[in-house]
């Protein structure tokens, strides 16, 4: 007969295997597990602070050559911009948007020539954007950028391009009319100015894109979940703070999730996976117990690789019928 110490130890393993069946229920192998025809199967949730984070180290400081006509004059020369951004979560017209708000300054000494004619100059500018980056449920993407930029300018030399005293005569005779026509040569000059803070940007969003991708890994976790299902039917919703994708059947509408009751802090990204309510109930008793700890770590590095060498900050904890994995902020360099 089994000693009553035995049995105790024996009842508390119980729980544990019923925490190891719930994370093993899960795709592990990649197969979908069975589910009803109208039932959501996974949840994603990227949050604005892990969009900030990516934002916040991007460094927005550039040299941009510029070659361009102003009035029929040649302009040349450098400009260096540097500049902020910050993050707008909102989904728009049915899909998830970032609303990249950005502000900066940018300066240069500009060289415009016309025929014999060389004007040197000083040119400032103050400019803001707006850049769209969609989320289509797997991956990020660049959209359009809507410029304004504001250019200031105060002529330096005027003179012929032999220079010389004739030149710097004629110059002189000349600056008062081109001192008139500056304001007119500054209004030109915006437009000027929002195409090439656009071609900036595009450039700059490139690295923006891998970045947000790289700290997400979406579309290479959707690979390795269900693999057999190549064309889920993705809904998108934000709230100000998540960008939210459901997986599931077409047609349906965004899912509805319960309340997280404790969510942890600094969360990131959350993966909410749909299992049974008993799974969900067993793992829930003991989620915050070094096995559960364990189970969770054996199981992102061997079915979500990705997102697990992002951080070692997660967590899993049981919410209704659903399992949901925490990703919190990413490693810091050494």
């Amino acid at each position: 007969m089994i000693s009553h110490r035995i049995a105790r130890m024996l009842s508390c393993l119980v729980p544990y295997s019923c925490c190891a069946a719930a994370l093993l229920a899960l795709p592990l192998t990649g197969r979908a597990q069975p589910a009803q025809q109208d039932e959501v199967k996974a949840v994603v949730r990227i949050s604005k602070e892990l969009i900030d984070d990516v934002l916040a180290k991007v460094e927005v400081t550039g040299t941009i050559p510029y070659d361009a006509r102003l009035l029929g004059f040649r302009v040349q020369g450098l400009a260096y911009g540097r500049g902020k951004l910050t993050a707008e979560v909102l989904t728009q017209d049915g899909k998830a948007t970032v609303v990249a708000h950005g502000k900066g300054t940018g300066e240069t000494y500009a060289y415009a020539t016309l025929g014999p004619v060389l004007a040197t100059g000083n040119a400032w500018a103050d400019f803001t954007l707006q850049t769209l980056v969609h989320f289509n449920g797997r991956k990020f993407s660049l959209g359009e950028t809507i410029p304004c930029v504001e250019v200031h300018a105060e002529l330096d030399k005027l003179q012929t391009r032999h220079g010389g005293l004739p030149g710097r005569v004629a110059g002189r005779l000349a600056r008062p009319l081109a001192e008139l026509v500056m304001p007119l040569a500054e209004t030109r000059a915006d437009p000027i100015g929002d195409y090439y803070l656009v071609q900036f940007v595009n450039q700059l969003g490139g690295q923006i894109i891998d970045k947000l991708n790289g700290a997400t890994r979406v579309e290479e976790s959707l690979n390795r979940l269900f693999p057999e299902t190549k064309e889920f039917g993705i809904q998108l919703s934000a709230d100000g703070k998540f960008i939210q994708a459901s997986y599931g059947p077409k047609g349906r509408a965004p899912v509805a999730l319960p309340k997280h009751p404790k969510p942890p802090e600094n969360t990131r990204m959350e993966i909410w996976l749909h299992s049974s309510n008993k799974g969900a109930e067993a793992l829930a008793k003991i989620s915050k117990s070094p096995l559960a700890k364990e189970l969770l770590r054996a199981y992102m590095e061997a079915t979500l690789p990705e997102l697990a060498a992002l951080t070692e900050d997660r967590s899993v904890a049981a919410v209704g019928p659903w399992i949901v994995i925490t990703i919190g902020p990413p490693k810091t360099a050494k």
